[in-house]
């Protein structure tokens, strides 16, 4: 096994990471993202590591097109693919409507990689 599946998953772990209202509060409706979280005697976990003996990811794609997306946005510039199209990369595969050029802001960037992790 691993550690993190030995201590945040709710199969066989000790599912240490409680996650809060207040985050669940943040998905969109139709947000596929929220189906990673499972309750159990009251309180709300995550799910993502609930294969006991599985491998898990250290750094997501996800993570990393949403970092080049804050980067680019901070410095107005557009390496490797615009800001809109690595957000929007995310929020397709989550199955949300993809944001226009004029809607993308550094807090909508921030609220989409807080949701990934």
């Amino acid at each position: 096994t691993n550690s993190l599946n030995t201590f945040y998953s709710t199969a066989g772990g000790r599912g240490d990471a409680q996650i809060t209202a207040n985050h669940l509060a943040l998905y969109e409706i139709g947000d596929t993202r929220k189906a990673f979280f499972t309750t159990s005697a009251g309180l709300t976990y995550t799910a993502k590591f609930d294969i006991k003996f599985g491998n898990f990811h250290f750094i997501r794609l996800a993570e990393m097109y949403l970092t080049r997306a804050e980067a680019n946005f901070r410095l107005s510039s557009s390496v490797g693919d615009a800001v809109v199209n690595d957000v929007n990369k995310i929020r397709s595969r989550v199955k949300l409507p993809l944001f226009a050029a004029t809607d993308v802001t550094l807090d909508k960037i921030i609220k989409e990689r807080k949701l990934e992790l």
